[in-house]
């Protein structure tokens, strides 16, 4: 048994030290720890037969009696590492239960595999990079629309609408229309507000 005590324990043992200088009641003591007056004269004897120790659970270190079998986690390991390598917990999860039988809970499937190296959790994945996309040339290489007002058969009006990808046609409507054609130049970043109020203080 792991010989640390947790928060919660260090909490338990300062209230048994006041506990034991006669600074605190046992109705006090249940009150800050949120237990019964009952619990806490447990606690009290087992601090007093054996000090800090005796305030550790001793379920620390112990398999819980709930625990599924050691056969079940290898089957189910067994079983995707065998057909189903490429799945997440969730779609394996649903495999071993329909296909195979098996019950246990997705979270435990989840951290089998995390165990058995199977599955990487989205918080250990390495953050992917991306190339920034570079500015566009000009405005020629934009996609720009052409639309066409047609009398429809029917008495309505119908519209069709073109892209144009091809960047010198395009160049050539624009200088025709009076509008430029050179790259638009990027206005510069504004600075922070908390620097601008600094320089104009």
């Amino acid at each position: 048994m792991d010989g640390h005590l947790t928060m919660r324990e260090a909490d338990r043992l300062a209230v048994m030290t006041r506990l034991a200088e006669r600074r605190l009641t046992q109705r006090c003591a249940a009150e800050q720890l949120e237990l019964s007056v009952r619990q806490v004269g447990r606690l009290y004897r087992a601090y007093r037969e054996r000090g800090a120790p005796g305030l550790i659970s001793g379920h620390r270190g112990r398999a819980s009696n709930r625990r599924l079998a050691n056969t079940l986690q290898r089957q189910a390991l067994a079983l995707i590492r065998e057909r189903y390598h490429d799945f997440g917990p969730t779609l394996a999860h649903e495999k071993l239960t329909e296909a195979h039988g098996l019950r246990l809970s997705v979270e435990t499937l989840r951290r089998w595999m995390t165990e058995a190296e199977l599955w990487v959790p989205r918080a250990r994945r390495a953050r992917r990079s991306y190339q920034p996309r570079e500015r566009r040339a000009c405005v020629g290489e934009l996609v720009q629309f052409e639309i066409h007002v047609l009398a429809c058969a029917c008495g309505g009006r119908l519209r069709f609408l073109a892209a144009i990808q091809n960047p010198v046609v395009v160049r050539r409507i624009v200088r025709h229309v009076g509008l430029p054609t050179d790259p638009l130049v990027p206005m510069p970043a504004r600075p922070p507000i908390s620097s601008v109020a600094s320089r104009s203080s």
